[in-house]
């Protein structure tokens, strides 16, 4: 099947999952040209310039190991590789089960003999298969990892966390709030992109801006509403207010649903939230906050900002790992091709063919000349003549 037959079919699909961003036959040319240069590289050779050529190649089978927290992260893997023609195969948490039996029952039949899923990992197909995606956490993929072949394409997407940069609060429009709110309630904070937290400098109106926070949360929760946390989540949230309170740090919860809460915290580091709209306001100086980000070192996911940062505070959060910046209401709707933790989702997975030019004997390049001086005359002869 040719790369614009999959695209015909997976057009129309993409459009029933509208969370992927991706509108139709045009998103996918589209992606397939940013990462490889040109959508139809996998079946015919392109030119590079100065007569080179390249074509990719996918490859044949792919499993994926996928996270149970976010479907979406889920179906872009295998979105892309079927957009790459491989043979994939995914084992599915049983926490998105249903999403993922969605997703097949809705793949065009041509498309579904290249989709298979496990419900339990199986570590032979893993192991022969050619490329390897896995989500989750560092114990997860460190376990694949050492279950791995030295030749096999290896890429995974570890536990990352994203924050919300506002400076200095005073009087902030209504709607930059209900913007931020957005960002922390969409998902139910879930995922890699879920701001965890919003850093505001000191000498900030801060209690009102808590308020109007919980306020904008208390509506985003009743649009976008999300499972209650499991057990373990349970506690830890529980747990979190209870610290709070015996610090002294101001609190807003809608009693005691654990829908959303809201934490005005001085800490000297990042530490995480769990998730399920638990967001802490951090007072942070900033002379003091490459001290408060070194907890993130190499795991800073999306930062989101109202404007532009400053060059030297963008520079500092590239230092702890962050690898996109965007406005406040888009940290969790990033481009659909954008890259994944700073690396593209398809690109690294091809290989690529190089064919030179051939040069005919008419055409073969004249030898190199040497120059030398005789009797004080500038001459030059061939390498090659006696």
């Amino acid at each position: 099947m040719t790369t614009a037959e999959r695209i015909e079919l997976l057009g129309p699909f993409c459009r029933q999952f509208p969370e992927l961003g991706l509108r139709g036959r045009r998103d996918l040319q589209y992606w397939l040209s940013f990462e490889l240069g040109n959508w139809q590289a996998l079946d015919q050779w392109v030119p590079l310039g100065k007569g080179l050529e390249a074509k990719a190649l996918s490859p044949r089978t792919i499993y994926h190991v996928l996270a149970g927290n976010l479907a979406i992260s889920g179906w872009q893997s295998l979105l892309g590789g079927l957009l790459l023609g491989s043979l994939n195969r995914a084992k599915i948490p049983r926490a998105q089960e249903e999403a993922f039996q969605r997703f097949f029952s809705l793949l065009p039949s041509r498309l579904q003999p290249f989709l298979a899923f496990d419900r339990e990992l199986d570590w032979q197909a893993l192991r022969s298969a050619e490329a390897v995606i896995a989500f989750g956490t560092q114990e997860t993929i460190q376990k694949v990892r050492e279950n791995l072949e030295p030749a096999q394409t290896f890429v995974a997407y570890g536990p990352r966390a994203s924050l919300i940069w506002l400076g200095k609060v005073h009087d902030l429009p209504e709607e930059l709030i209900d913007r931020c709110a957005y960002d922390i309630a969409l998902y139910g904070q879930l995922g890699c992109l879920s701001p965890q937290s919003i850093l505001v400098l000191p000498q900030s109106h801060l209690t009102a801006f808590c308020h109007r926070l919980a306020e904008a949360l208390r509506r985003w929760s009743t649009k976008l509403p999300c499972p209650p946390p499991d057990p373990v989540a349970t506690r830890q949230i529980q747990e979190a207010r209870t610290i709070a309170h015996a610090m002294g740090w101001p609190v807003w919860t809608p009693g005691e649903s654990l829908q959303w809460t809201v934490i005005l915290r001085s800490s000297r580091e990042f530490s995480p939230s769990f998730g399920y709209r638990l967001i802490y306001v951090d007072v942070v100086p900033l002379e003091s906050l490459e001290d408060w980000l070194r907890p993130l070192a190499g795991s800073l996911s999306t930062v989101a900002s109202p404007s532009p940062l400053d060059p030297g505070l963008q520079t500092l959060f590239v230092q702890y790992g962050a690898w996109r910046f965007c406005a406040v209401g888009k940290s969790q709707c990033p481009f659909p091709w954008a890259y994944h933790d700073g690396r593209p989702r398809l690109a690294g997975l091809v290989r690529w063919i190089l064919q030179e030019p051939f040069v005919g004997r008419k055409q073969r390049p004249k030898p190199p000349r040497r120059v030398f001086h005789e009797k004080g005359v500038r001459r030059a002869r061939s390498v090659h003549q006696t």
